[in-house]
């Protein structure tokens, strides 16, 4: 089975391709108009992937703000936020019109060791060596982590190693 996690955000979403099989795994970032063009692509192909979208406005709460935070700053944060929650859906719209099986998924528990809790590069290849990228950006690392969630391969450190 094929699984492709998408992280999505207003300027490049993570991307990553994710087979059960062979257990091999490809990430990038993509712009709006490539993933169009990709998923237009991907459609034509002969397999049926399942495609999990990082789906933020399924949380009942947005609030990013801090104590320290102006009110500007907390405009620009939920602002960007609703950009990106705008992509989603458009992603998820395109999919179900090429025919995709769509899955709208909550964002995944922050309980890493990175800057906000976010996964490093060094946990994900801990988790998933059959990366064999040399580095990963945060939105390849959380589309990664949708697709091995769906996938129910094991996600604790130190698993495969």
């Amino acid at each position: 089975m094929k699984i492709i996690g998408i992280d999505p955000d207003v300027d490049r979403s993570g991307i990553a391709i994710l087979d059960t099989l062979t257990r091999s795994v490809m990430v990038c970032t993509l712009s709006f108009p490539e993933l169009v063009d990709w998923l237009y692509d991907e459609a034509n192909k002969e397999y049926a992937p399942v495609i999990v979208v990082e789906a933020g406005y399924l949380n009942r709460s947005h609030w990013h703000g801090n104590q320290q935070g102006s009110n500007r700053y907390a405009a620009a944060i939920g602002n960007d936020t609703g950009r990106n929650h705008e992509i989603a859906k458009k992603i998820v719209e395109l999919a179900n019109h090429k025919g995709y099986d769509v899955v709208e998924k909550k964002p995944l528990r922050k309980i890493w060791k990175g800057k906000d809790r976010k996964i490093t590069h060094e946990e994900i290849v801990r988790i998933c060596p059959f990366l064999k990228a040399a580095r990963t950006n945060q939105e390849e690392r959380d589309a990664l982590l949708l697709a091995l969630d769906y996938s129910g391969l094991p996600m604790q450190l130190g698993h495969w190693g």
